[in-house]
């Protein structure tokens, strides 16, 4: 109330008049005797209003109305301020969270930094350009017009320039949004940093409550992908009115495509007039793309002025170039051999002020390198002449490590790097990781020269030209001087190697707990363990880029993988990643960390059992230090669980699940209640439950069989909640459903998927599309497969490399959809493209690179080139046989396609070989229910028909007749083939009732699946009537004779070959009934007058046989 001065002045009023009232009743009551005083009294009461206190009792009752009225008023006042500092506190605290969770790169100090590089009067040029000021003041015209891109050289001055144009739209109070790509840090390198960025600097710019509102929407559903920053980015430009002016500096080091860019930014600028947007990037960055109508090349006509400038400031500072002697000289000098190169011109100068004589000024001058490149030699060779060799090494790796770091390192990280590396090289007991740290981190500058430097706290190259200069090829080092500073050549892999053995010195030397369970350590160990972020995050990336894995380096992985420091470095590997979300991008870099591992080749080989038994050690003792419920040990089960029944899935060409396979239980909960708990909380989840969310969620699937009713609860409430829950989770249920054979379930949660994500042109969604497409090839929908695999291989085509694994996966999968269309030339191109690329990529042991010679060899059996498929069955086998085992599936699927191909090629008994090697293996491994052996066995005994041992092929059919009954989901369709074998072997045995048994067995199968009209039922009818007609039972020979003939004049016509075969047929056996009817009434007439005599005329049983063998031979089974 102290500080509301109208509340104070109301309730002054009440009190004046209160005090008022006082004397005036004082004056009313005093007056004359006591009784006098009783008859007033008196009065008063009986009429209140009487003249004397009328006026001051109003007066009292309205400023007490007053008070009232002001009192709620003042309330109201401070309840609405109180909400209005509540709500801009809360968007101050959704914008700090907007900021973390965009993760934006710092623009302004990008541009600040710039900005004190350019000396005043420079770059004014560039506001008198006519087509930079059709751009800056081009009215709403279309994207095209809107869009300007400025390119030059290396080192011609595009960044300086356009921080300076960020700066005079600053200066003017223009909304202006920059960014500046950079090939030496990981955040600046593709078009998600770029995104991030400028919405950012758009929420600062608008600062609206919707906008806040927007990008928290977005937020509350995860890690965003790219295509959705650009959506918000189109709502978020709305809300502003006014001209923005967007700068993009250094296009030519972004990663991702450049047609991409221009597409989002043409799509951008079509919906907002009000934006236009500058590039700025070396030439070649822009060749590429033919849409861009404004392009202003930087040449030296445009800086000569600037270069004057720059030259004379430069000469002014300094002592000794402005020398009267000197100065003229050098002026000239420069500016004839500049060529407009402004980077070229600090370096130079910097050479020349170094200089302790004239005669050495005019040494150098005379001597001056040609271009940048040859400048970087002159530099390093200086270095080596003037550094001892403990500062030549320490130079040398500066400049390695800086060339292939993720992100650019303060020097405090730098300096831990540094003592890891020492630490990976030479380890000794006595030593403390503090014995190897850097006493002076800033000499670093002193022993690299010109070649970096300390920008916004981090060291970096003076410019991206300096990487490109070190990492050039070997040969381009064995000429001129180059030879002499061969030292400082990085060579990629060797460095990435030292970077990531450096990191596992790191993590596994560094005593950082457990943040999946103690979240209150983060602030101690930023302080403590300055490289730990950096290290966690990117030791296997290194490691993936080392090449081939050498020893040393699988020995230090080996002695981290036993340190106490491993398991802690997994729990916050999975926190960094789901923080990120960026799940999607660290599958791929832990499977090719997979296939980097696969390349060990010591007989005690680094693999995933080694990493179970360490990771079940430590259960045991969490176990038994905390408590089997205790969150520590209960983590690491979930953990333990997951790799097993990773481990477990056989990773082969028949399996149905795309990632995950159920696996005996670890003993670990299958409750799903804690993940209902999980699912109740609030939105956004904190880092760790979504951390357990995951694990739980996987764990739990991968170990139950069926779809049960709380398993259906727990899709439901996820699917309620798919919008603020990862699609890896949907992705889960979907693989789930997979896994169960629920297709059309699983479809319906890719569905889902699609939908969420259906604007976006990220991995993601295009790893949905391949799901989809290998589900509908699961429900032998094969041109919906095609469609969606197609779909998924457009959309790979366009984010990632041509050969990305991926890709290959997904034209893989196309090859196998046109070969169960029975497209087998179209299958042959797809399959041999993936072929071509898994070789390259991954090499040709990797077990994807086997199966796509596997199909090959399949297709070219199909095609009856059974050579060709032997030649590529035998390489698949062997390459299965050392890398999978003799006893995986894949391998023993190829020894049965081999013994099909000598079937086919008439090698029996090689044939036999190796289907008897299959059944043995193939029993031992999944035991006898499986098709595939039911296929083998049949095979087996066809193979021993061909070699005429009909007893042991009746045994191999009627063992498959047995165990046919076991197979879950057999059809009857598929049992019809060993029917007609084993009928057919029979009549080989001279059983002739049980060859035509099943002969009708298979008749009746044939006419159920395919009606008494189809051409098989027909044709199996036919065959029928032939059995008869040999085993002499005429009657009903000729009864399916003529049912065959009916059948067949009808679906084919009367003049169709196939008809005309029956006719003929036919025809014999009523010629044959009518001479035998003749020879009986003759025989009659006969039988007086000679002895009976047999029949000669009968076909012999070989001669039956082969007239059988030889209509039959189309029938039999191709397997």
């Amino acid at each position: 109330m102290k500080s509301d001065n109208i509340l104070q002045t109301a309730l002054l009023n009440v009190f004046t008049d209160i005090v008022e009232f006082s004397v005036k009743a004082v004056q009313y009551f005093g007056r004359g005797t006591l009784a006098g005083m009783q008859v007033r009294l008196s009065r008063l009461i009986l009429h209140p209003t009487k003249e004397e206190f009328r006026d001051i009792t109003e007066r009292i009752v309205r400023h007490a109305k007053i008070v009232d009225h002001v009192a709620v008023a003042t309330e109201l006042i401070k309840a609405d301020k109180s909400r209005k500092e509540t709500r801009l506190r809360q968007e101050q605290n959704l914008q700090l969270q907007c900021e973390g969770w965009l993760r934006p790169s710092n623009a302004r100090v990008i541009q600040q930094d710039q900005a004190q590089k350019r000396l005043s009067g420079t770059c004014e040029w560039i506001w008198t350009n006519r087509m930079f000021m059709d751009w800056y003041t081009a009215p709403s015209l279309s994207a095209s017009d809107k869009l300007m891109c400025i390119c030059g050289t290396h080192g011609c001055g595009k960044s300086v320039l356009a921080s300076f144009i960020i700066d005079r739209l600053w200066k003017n109070q223009l909304h202006a949004l920059f960014f500046a790509f950079s090939g030496t840090n990981a955040n600046q390198q593709n078009l998600d940093g770029l995104i991030r960025s400028l919405l950012w600097q758009l929420l600062q710019t608008t600062a609206s409550e919707k906008s806040v509102g927007i990008l928290h929407s977005l937020m509350l559903r995860g890690r965003p992908l790219t295509s959705e920053l650009w959506e918000v980015f189109n709502k978020m430009a709305v809300f502003v009115t006014e001209p923005v002016y967007c700068v993009v500096d250094g296009v030519d080091e972004c990663k991702d495509a450049i047609q991409e860019l221009i597409r989002n930014i043409f799509n951008f600028l079509n919906a907002h007039s009000n934006f236009r947007f500058i590039l700025l990037g070396r030439p070649h960055a822009f060749q590429a793309v033919d849409s861009i109508r404004h392009t202003l090349e930087i040449c030296p006509a445009l800086t000569e002025g600037d270069i004057d400038t720059v030259i004379e400031t430069r000469i002014v500072k300094s002592k000794i170039l402005s020398l009267p002697k000197l100065r003229d000289t050098i002026f000239k000098t420069l500016r004839e051999q500049s060529d407009g190169n402004f980077l070229w011109i600090k370096l130079m100068l910097g050479q020349l002020n170094r200089s302790l004589t004239l005669a050495e000024v005019s040494m150098r001058l005379h001597n001056l390198p040609h271009d940048l490149e040859a400048a970087y030699e002159d530099f390093i060779l200086e270095l080596v002449e003037r550094l001892d060799p403990s500062e030549l090494d320490l130079a040398r790796k500066v400049l390695a490590f800086i060339t292939v770091s993720q992100r650019p390192l303060s020097l405090n990280e730098f300096q831990h790097l540094h003592a890891a590396d020492a630490m990976s090289i030479c380890p000794h007991e006595n030593d403390s990781f503090q014995d190897h740290l850097l006493l002076e981190p800033r000499r670093i500058l002193d022993v690299c020269g010109d070649l970096i430097n300390i920008t916004d706290g981090r060291l970096r190259l003076v410019h991206f030209s300096v990487k490109e200069f070190l990492v050039r090829p070997e040969t381009q080092w064995l000429q001129g001087n180059s030879r002499k500073i061969m030292r400082f050549r990085v060579p990629l892999e060797d460095t990435h190697r030292s970077f990531g053995a450096a990191c596992a010195e790191y993590l596994k030397t560094s005593d950082y707990g457990s943040l999946l369970n103690d979240s209150d350590t983060s602030p101690r160990l930023e302080k403590y363990y300055p490289f730990l972020d950096y290290s966690s995050r990117y030791m296997i990336t290194h490691l993936n880029q080392s090449g081939p894995p050498s020893a040393p380096i699988l020995e230090k992985i080996d002695r981290f993988l036993s340190s106490d420091r491993f398991i802690s470095w997994l729990e916050l590997f999975v926190m960094n990643i789901v923080e990120d979300e960026s799940l999607h991008s660290q599958a791929d870099e832990f499977q090719m960390f997979g296939d980097w591992l696969d390349n060990d080749w010591r007989p005690e080989k680094l693999s995933v059992s080694k990493v179970s038994a360490r990771l079940e050690g430590e259960l045991t003792k969490r176990t038994q230090q905390y408590g089997q419920n205790d969150s520590r040990a209960e983590q690491l089960r979930l953990f333990l669980g997951i790799l097993k029944d990773t481990n477990t899935l056989p990773n082969s060409r028949g399996s149905q699940a795309a990632g995950t396979c159920a696996a005996e239980s670890l003993g670990g909960s299958t409750d799903i209640s804690p993940i209902l708990h999980i699912l109740r909380n609030e939105v956004p989840l904190p880092l760790q439950l979504k951390v357990n969310l995951l694990l739980r969620l996987q764990y739990y699937l991968q170990k139950v069989q069926v779809l049960t009713d709380p398993l259906k609860i727990l899709f439901r409430l996820i699917l309620q909640k798919a919008s603020v829950i990862p699609v890896y989770a949907l992705l889960l249920i979907g693989d789930f459903y997979r896994k169960v054979n629920k297709f059309e379930q699983a479809l319906d949660i890719y569905s889902a998927a699609l939908t969420k994500m259906n604007t976006q042109e990220t991995p993601t969604k295009f790893l949905v599309l391949h799901l989809t497409g290998r589900t509908y090839s699961d429900l032998s929908q094969h041109d919906e497969a095609l469609e969606y695999f197609n779909k998924a291989l457009t959309g790979r085509k366009k984010i990632l490399e041509p050969e990305h694994r991926d890709i290959l996966a997904t034209i893989y999968w196309i090859g196998i959809t046109h070969y169960k269309f029975g497209q087998l030339n179209k299958a042959l191109e797809y399959l041999g493209k993936s072929l071509i690329g898994r070789e390259k990529v991954l090499g040709p042991k990797h077990e994807s690179t086997l199966s796509s010679v596997h199909w090959i060899g399949s297709i070219y059996f199909e095609l009856g080139q059974y050579n060709k498929a032997l030649e590529y069955f035998e390489k698949a086998l062997a390459g299965e046989e050392k890398v999978l085992g003799p006893e995986h599936k894949d391998t023993l699927s190829s020894i049965s396609w081999i013994g099909s191909t000598y079937y086919e090629l008439g090698q029996f008994n090689k044939a036999l070989e190796y289907f008897e090697k299959f059944l043995i293996g193939r029993e031992e491994v999944l035991g006898s229910e499986y098709k595939s052996i039911l296929w083998s066995v049949c095979r087996a005994g066809s193979t021993y028909y061909e070699l005429g041992q009909y007893n042991k092929a009746l045994e191999y059919f009627e063992r498959a007749l047995v165990e046919q009954e076991k197979v879950p989901g057999l059809e009857h369709e598929d049992i019809l083939p060993l029917v007609y074998w084993t009928g057919i072997t029979y009549y080989r045995l001279n059983q002739n009732n049980k060859a035509l048994e099943y002969m009708k067995k298979f008749l009746a199968g044939y006419e159920k699946l395919f009606g008494q009209e189809n051409e098989k039922t027909l044709w199996t009818v036919y065959q029928i009537g032939i059995v008869y007609d040999h085993l002499e039972q005429y009657d009903e020979a000729l009864e399916y004779y003529q049912k065959a003939l009916a059948g067949r004049e009808k679906v084919l016509g009367p003049e169709h070959e196939d008809t005309l075969e029956v006719a003929a047929d036919l025809r014999e056996l009523q010629e044959k009934l009518s001479d035998m009817e003749s020879s009986m009434e003759l025989q009659g007439e006969l039988s007086d007058m000679e002895p009976s005599m047999e029949c000669q005329e009968t076909l012999s049983d070989t001669e039956s046989f082969g007239r059988l063998q030889e209509t039959l031979s189309n029938a039999e089974p191709s397997g």
